[in-house]
């Protein structure tokens, strides 16, 4: 780790001191622990950032029950925060929601790697945040079982909101994927936006439709939320709830993730 992290000799003592308290707070040893640290400079953190990180990936290792090892949870959790834009000190969140995308869809923790990776090509065009690319994801996911097939679809889909085309087609329908400031809005609202227009087309209209402004490999993917918007989403309690109720609730489950690892 020092020859890595170039990590002063006040650094190794904490970095030691680290890795001996999350063998004490977690279900890995301290070696499992300095190998994480290890990992995780390797990954261009410096050494306090991996030290703030540390106790988070070894959650996820643990909350991921045996589907990931603490250095591939390490590389998730560094994959999400240099993807998103995301600071080390956001690590603890963004464990936490990576873990509530496991409980709340029919996603296993095998598959983030892969799934976050390809989801978030198309989630940074459009600027979209973990948290709606994750809920976007649960949903093609719950629908269109091949993992790589889903965030294949999630990602051509929120890519094609940069790009005229798309632009040009939603506003045809009334539709508007920028906010008044030109930023791009949540891609959970725009399809909100849509249903309206969607349902007052014929199925062959809608599919043409939804073919021309996301793309093919996109297809499968917004027909899977659009349909799970209209029959809506069983809450906790029991209630089902539709449309922009059902996107405010999934969202709700992710804000209130804190805790999950």
């Amino acid at each position: 780790v020092r020859a890595i992290s170039g990590a002063t000799a006040d650094e190794m003592l904490r970095l030691e001191e680290s890795a001996l308290a999350a063998g004490a707070a977690t279900q890995f040893t301290p070696t499992d622990a300095a190998i994480s640290l290890r990992d995780l400079t390797q990954a261009g953190f410096q050494a306090v950032e991996a030290m703030e990180m540390l106790v988070p990936v070894l959650d996820l290792a643990a909350g991921s029950l045996g589907e990931l090892s603490p250095q591939e949870a390490g590389g998730l959790a560094s994959q999400a925060l240099k993807a998103f834009g995301l600071q080390a000190s956001d690590t603890s969140r963004v464990v936490d929601q990576l873990l509530q995308s496991v409980n709340v869809f029919a996603l296993s923790a095998r598959e983030l790697p892969l799934a976050l990776g390809t989801a978030s090509r198309g989630a940074l065009s459009a600027n979209q945040s973990l948290e709606e690319t994750l809920i976007t994801l649960g949903l093609v996911k719950n629908v269109i079982p091949g993992v790589e097939r889903a965030s294949t679809a999630v990602a051509v889909a929120m890519g094609e909101l940069s790009t005229p085309k798309a632009q040009r087609a939603l506003r045809g329908v009334g539709v508007a994927v920028t906010d008044s400031e030109g930023r791009f809005r949540d891609f959970l609202d725009v399809l909100v936006d849509l249903e309206p227009a969607l349902g007052r087309m014929t199925e062959k209209r809608r599919g043409a439709f939804l073919r021309d402004a996301f793309g093919t490999e996109a297809l499968g993917g917004i027909l899977a939320i659009s349909q799970q918007l209209r029959t809506g989403i069983r809450t906790a309690s029991g209630e089902i709830v539709r449309g922009a109720d059902a996107v405010a609730y999934l969202r709700g489950q992710f804000q209130a993730a804190d805790g999950t690892a």
